[in-house]
């Protein structure tokens, strides 16, 4: 019989036993039949030696050792993490089907009698060996699944959040003096995001959150497209049936991203950015519009967008007012918005106000493509 390598796999096996002349008579025969690399041990230490050196696939274990049984080592191996998955074959002189049957219970793939028959062993070698090599394909061709997989949800989700990038910025293009809204509503996001994820365990945040809040923000005023010209760039005081009219952008883009999520059924972003479009004017106190939500009934993605968007209307040019500088906008927000905030995002904006001031200073400005700031978000999403 010619010797076995496996597909280009260079098998590594170890032999355990306290006899020198076994040790001689099964390496001989292994590498008479086999290309494989043979370790032996004599001892339990020296096996536990060669296994933190070396990846090994197979293990032909002696039951009988000085220190202790090999039944008792492979009890250890199969509750190793590290080790427990390496297939061991039993050896032995004794013959007794009590410990036969407990070395299978345990975990043992194969048992063997000595004196034993060479070609039994070279058969039940090759089998293992061969198992061995394809289940190595598989975790090998599994991997490439996995990295295949992950390529291409990378692609739709850089796909999705470039059109997303382009749906709001169509909403927001019929209003000439938003700037880098955009761009800044998603950095205040996942400012608060991260805020709330590292200062407090209330609401229990992770990163998926994070990123789709800073994804999603950006669709909260996309039912915009929904109102007249007349009344949305109007450069006076609202009457209030025009006002009435404004707040139905809440109900436009939800009701829009609503029927987008039922199409879908799991969509996490499309869920939030149904969220930010409903919920972003609703109030802590429930003065809020379009439901009168109060509360933690407001769900926290609604409550974070709310806050970003009023500093940022602040602080921006608007067709109907000037921009005001920080430190009016700051008082407004901490002192006359009294009751619309979550207490704990307003703690955030009052302790770390200097960070929203960057945020804006940083992305304020012309809404221009091709400025750094857009290639930049540009390049993040790809």
């Amino acid at each position: 019989m010619g010797a076995k390598s496996y597909k280009g796999q260079l098998m590594n096996i170890l032999i355990v036993d306290d006899n020198k002349e076994n040790l001689y008579i099964l390496s001989t025969v292994i590498n008479k039949n086999f290309t494989v690399k043979l370790f032996t041990a004599e001892t339990i230490e020296d096996a536990n030696n060669v296994l933190k050196s070396n990846s090994i696939h197979l293990i032909i274990l002696d039951i009988i050792m000085p220190s202790k049984s090999g039944v008792e080592y492979l009890k250890e191996l199969k509750s190793s993490k590290d080790y427990s998955d390496i297939p061991v074959i039993m050896i032995t002189a004794v013959e007794d089907s009590n410990i036969k049957f407990s070395c299978y219970e345990i975990g043992a793939v194969d048992y063997i009698t000595k004196p034993f028959n060479p070609r039994e062993l070279v058969l039940k070698l090759k089998n293992h060996l061969q198992l061995i090599s394809m289940q190595n394909e598989l975790v090998t061709y599994n991997k490439y699944l996995n990295e295949l997989v992950s390529l291409k949800v990378k692609e739709v989700l850089n796909t999705r959040n470039v059109t997303i990038f382009a749906l709001a910025k169509l909403a927001e293009s019929r209003d000439p003096d938003t700037g880098k809204h955009l761009i800044r509503i998603m950095n205040y996001c996942k400012f608060i995001a991260e805020e709330l994820a590292s200062t407090s365990n209330k609401y229990k945040i992770d990163t998926a959150f994070i990123d789709t809040i800073y994804h999603s923000s950006i669709l909260h005023d996309i039912g915009k497209v929904g109102i007249p010209d007349n009344i949305l760039l109007k450069p006076a005081k609202l009457t209030s049936s025009e006002f009435e009219i404004i707040k139905t952008h809440t109900l436009i883009g939800g009701k829009t991203l609503e029927e987008a999520e039922l199409m879908l059924q799991f969509s996490d972003f499309l869920r939030m950015g149904k969220e930010v479009c409903y919920y972003h004017h609703e109030r802590w106190d429930g003065k809020g519009y379009p439901f009168g939500l109060k509360g933690e009934s407001i769900p926290l993605s609604g409550r974070i967008v709310a806050l970003a968007d009023v500093f940022d209307a602040l602080m921006s040019k608007r067709i109907y007012k000037p921009s005001f500088a920080f430190e009016q906008a700051y008082d407004i927000i901490v002192t006359e918005e009294e009751g619309r905030f979550d207490p704990l995002i307003l703690e955030i904006f009052k302790n770390k106000a200097s960070e929203f001031y960057r945020i804006y200073e940083e992305n304020k400005g012309d809404d221009d493509l091709s400025t750094p700031i857009y290639k930049k978000y540009l390049e993040d999403l790809l």
